[in-house]
């Protein structure tokens, strides 16, 4: 997760490596539900690592994602739903390990 500004974001793979997201956003507070309008449009995309797809956050027609921080405290859970123009529904189920706070 990177703080600067309100930017937060993510990145990460499928266990398969076959695809990859990296999702920024705005908001007052890391954790949240986030839509299309909330998303950084120049540093979000979504990316098949051996194949024809690269879309960045152009190409994203609609989102909902909810960022929550797991009962241990230890990581943020980012769960959720990406619509591109290309008339695909990708499905978010992340997990990054929080910061420690200086």
């Amino acid at each position: 997760m990177a703080s600067a500004y309100k930017l937060f974001g993510v990145y990460g793979g499928t266990s398969d490596a076959k695809y990859y997201t990296q999702l920024y956003w705005y908001g007052d507070t890391i954790t949240g539900t986030y839509y299309r309008c909330d998303l950084e449009e120049q540093f979000c995309g979504i990316n098949e690592l051996d194949g024809d797809i690269s879309l960045d956050g152009s190409d994203i027609y609609s989102a909902n994602l909810s960022v929550q921080v797991d009962s241990s405290k230890v990581y943020y859970t980012i769960v959720g739903s990406v619509l591109c123009y290309n008339n695909t529904l990708y499905k978010i189920d992340m997990k990054a390990l929080r910061a420690p706070r200086p």
